[in-house]
Order: C-alpha cells, then structure tokens, then sequence
C-alpha cells in the first residue's frame, strides 16, 4: 500500500477546511482530493479525508461508491469518460469509442499500462447538442470524429495538452 505524502496530506487537510466552511461543496473538494491520489481514494486516503473533515469513513466510503466520478481503484493521469446513452451513439459515438480503445489499446474499464489512461464509459455528459464528445478529466471534446479523438489522444501522450 502506497502512503500518502506529508504534502498530499496537507493539500487534503487544506480541503477538508473548504468543505467545513462550505458543507455543499463536498463534490468539488472530494473531485479535488481525489486528483492528488492516483485519481482514486485508498482505504489510507479515505481515512486522512475523515479525520480532516469529521465525516465517518463509512459515509465517505458510500458517497464515493455511489457517483461515478469517484473511484476506489487506481486510476491513470487522464480519465477519459465516454457517454454510452443513445443519442450520443446515433451520432456517431461508437466510432469513437472504438477508435479511443483502438489507439490506447485497452477496453472500456481498463487503464493504460504506462498510467497514463482510464477509459470509462458514463452516463450523459451533457453535451448531445454536440456529440460524439467525451471528457478527459474535466476537459470536454466535441463534435469527435475518430480522427479527431486520436490526434487529441497523441496531443496528451506529447504532452501538448
């Protein structure tokens, strides 16, 4: 089990006093958290955000669970999430879908093996005026083609982006 570092805990308790003076913004701090630690909370993490913010470990443990954009498993730099609802995938999504997995050669779920990646698949992300798009962490790419999506991907593997 990797142990958080002295910085990443201060940057962690830094948040936890956001999230005390402003109890709704527990998403956004959480979101916040969540980038400091290989895009996933470990049962250490999970533990250092309660003694912090005074919610029990099995409520962060639930909240974390229950929305998608919260993990329990490592995760790579870039999540890229990808909408499977239907209007999404009349427009063209699939391809795209495919043309991601293709060039990161892993499946949906899976992280590349230099973790770099995470492909995941979500629910609506809002954007079916301009689909096919996805979101890499909280970047949104519109109106993808696969060759569109693959020249984004290179950009991020430079390091461009």
């Amino acid at each position: 089990m990797k142990t958080l570092s002295s910085e990443t805990i201060q940057e962690i308790q830094s948040l936890a006093a956001i999230y005390k003076e402003s109890k709704e913004r527990l998403m956004e701090v959480l979101l916040e958290m969540q980038s400091l630690t290989n895009n996933s909370f470990s049962r250490e993490t999970i533990e250092v955000v309660s003694n912090f913010t005074g919610i029990p470990e099995s409520k962060l443990y639930d909240y974390i669970t229950f929305y998608s954009r919260f993990s329990t498993e490592n995760r790579g730099k870039y999540i890229i999430r990808m909408c499977k609802s239907a209007p999404c995938h009349i427009c063209g999504a699939r391809d795209v879908a495919q043309a991601i997995c293709d060039f990161l050669e892993v499946e949906p779920g899976d992280t590349t093996d230099d973790g770099l990646f995470t492909v995941e698949f979500c629910e609506c992300i809002g954007l079916c005026e301009s689909s096919p798009s996805v979101m890499i962490n909280d970047k949104t790419y519109s109106n993808l083609t696969p060759d569109k999506i693959r020249e984004i991907l290179s950009q991020y593997q430079q390091g461009v982006v």
